[in-house]
């Protein structure tokens, strides 16, 4: 990471200074996808997956999920052993029966002092399906 800012002052011989700062910052964890975008029509089984994999230099387990609102996704975790250590699953699924939109904001509740609660944006647009068109042979006049 690299950021610059600029400091001005009274100094006549040096009335603007720019300031950088660069450092390395390590992730706390992968989080794929960041955001949860939901979409399809009312009715169908809608699901979207969030793989969670802590960093390697802080570990953490994930304790619990909590919503903010709740009334339009359900939620369902599970950890799995991976090659790269303990990953957590997390299943969003759409309840909502009829068709609008929601917005909501899923938190993973850790056990690490850092971070005890990882918010997760999730946003979804339920449609009514188009009906069917359907084309036949042409009406006799």
């Amino acid at each position: 990471m690299k950021k610059k800012a600029v400091v001005h002052s009274n100094d006549p011989y040096r009335p603007q200074l720019t300031l950088t700062m660069s450092g390395r910052v390590d992730p706390f964890a992968e989080i794929k996808p960041e955001h949860v975008i939901i979409r399809g029509y009312v009715g169908e089984p809608l699901r979207r997956r969030v793989t969670v994999v802590p960093a390697r230099n802080n570990p953490f387990a994930i304790t619990g999920v909590e919503t903010k609102h709740g009334d339009n996704i359900k939620i369902a975790w599970k950890a799995k052993e991976t090659p790269r250590g303990k990953a957590y699953l997390v299943d969003v699924e759409n309840i909502r029966t009829e068709k609008g939109r929601y917005y909501d904001t899923l938190y993973l509740m850790t056990d690490s002092d850092l971070r005890p609660r990882i918010p997760i944006q999730v946003r979804g647009s339920i449609a009514v399906k188009p009906a069917a068109k359907t084309t036949g042979p042409p009406k006799a006049q």
